[in-house]
């Protein structure tokens, strides 16, 4: 199994910023939630709300989009270089990608390259709010459980951050750091003893 994380790894910069970076510009009203969701994203890096206040905070913005899965498309439409060239020349349709990025974006995002393993952030795009956890740090890993078992190894595991994926670093064999679209570093490891 290989396992992708999206931001920053197959994709230069975050989708859910470019997304709502790319709806301020379209959608006027998507203008009047950016108080809003920046003080969301200051309050979450100074650690005063959780990555699930912060999360439902900043989806909030889709209600004021018309036509939502319109909008995605455009803007996966006008986006589609930001993919880094690596990935699309050894992408395989079995690829799993495990992202905090809400499955409004991800999962078209996805199905753009082929793939359709997702386990992303779910979102209610008709009342725009995080349906359960963000899919983020220990939940990445819950959910990958869920879908495919409790002792599924991962054989290699894709990611700019061993931080934030560490949960799945310890039942990956070989672990691939990258960062803007280059390989840094190569990791081995002996996950047996981690599961």
């Amino acid at each position: 199994m290989r396992v992708f994380d999206l931001d920053g790894t197959v994709r230069k910069g975050n989708i859910s910023v470019d997304f709502f970076c790319f709806c301020m510009f379209r959608h006027p009203k998507v203008l009047l939630y950016f108080p809003t969701s920046l003080q969301g994203l200051v309050r979450y890096k100074l650690g005063l709300i959780d990555i699930s206040a912060s999360q439902s905070k900043f989806v909030r913005f889709v209600r004021y989009i018309k036509d939502p899965q319109e909008t995605v498309n455009n803007f996966l439409d006008k986006t589609s270089h930001k993919t880094f060239d690596w990935y699309k020349e050894q992408s395989e349709k079995d690829d799993v990608f495990i992202t905090t990025s809400p499955d409004f974006l991800v999962e078209p995002y996805c199905e753009r390259l082929g793939v359709t393993n997702v386990i992303s952030t779910r979102v209610d795009l008709k009342n725009a709010t995080v349906i359960d956890k963000p899919c983020i740090r220990d939940e990445k890993l819950k959910r990958l459980r869920e879908i495919y078992g409790e002792d599924q190894i991962i054989d290699e595991l894709y990611t700019d951050s061993l931080l934030e994926d560490k949960s799945l670093v310890g039942i990956s064999k070989k672990i691939y750091v990258y960062k803007n679209g280059h390989m840094v570093k190569t990791i081995t490891n002996d996950c047996q003893n981690n599961k």
